[in-house]
């Protein structure tokens, strides 16, 4: 494009002989309280924006407590269900159970205890034949009547004194 006459006739191009200026007063509808208005509105939106993605946020964390909840409520079951099960498996009558049948033990029959003829019993015992001390002697006339025939009933067991504890000594 040659824009070099057109150049040339705008800036030759002849004034006027006065200058026809005139002051202009304010634009209309472009006073100042147009400019405190647009401002309120700016203002207004960006506070509702503002809350609507607060609101949003909101709800996200909302929702990972209810997520966070219910896996609470569900950990909280399981551990119920095996407090439950511990409870079962230490009971005695399901070791007892898997002692015999799992691992072919056989509960004790009666332990009768023989001391030699003639001897007291021990002296840490009560000779009345409870659970805690030795009873003197044990034999087919019953615990603690101080005869010994060296003889026991034929569906107890029979166990010496330092045999007490398992041998593990």
């Amino acid at each position: 494009m040659n824009l070099g006459g057109l150049r040339e006739r705008w800036i030759t191009a002849p004034v006027p002989d006065g200058p026809d200026l005139r002051v202009v007063g304010e634009r209309p509808g472009h006073s100042a309280g147009t400019y405190v208005v647009a401002l309120l509105l700016s203002i207004l939106f960006l506070v509702l924006f503002g809350l609507a993605v607060f609101h949003t946020v909101l709800i996200g964390a909302q929702g990972r407590l209810d997520d966070l909840d219910a896996k609470i409520e569900r950990e909280q079951d399981r551990q119920h269900e095996l407090r439950l099960e511990l409870a079962e498996l230490e009971s005695p009558e399901r070791i007892v159970e898997a002692a015999t049948e799992d691992l072919g033990m056989v509960p004790p029959g009666e332990v009768v205890w023989l001391a030699p003829a003639g001897e007291e019993p021990a002296a840490g015992s009560s000779g009345d034949g409870e659970a805690g001390g030795t009873s003197g002697a044990g034999d087919a006339d019953g615990p603690g009547t101080g005869t010994s025939s060296g003889t026991a009933d034929s569906g107890s067991e029979v166990a010496a004194p330092d045999d007490v504890g398992g041998g593990d000594r």
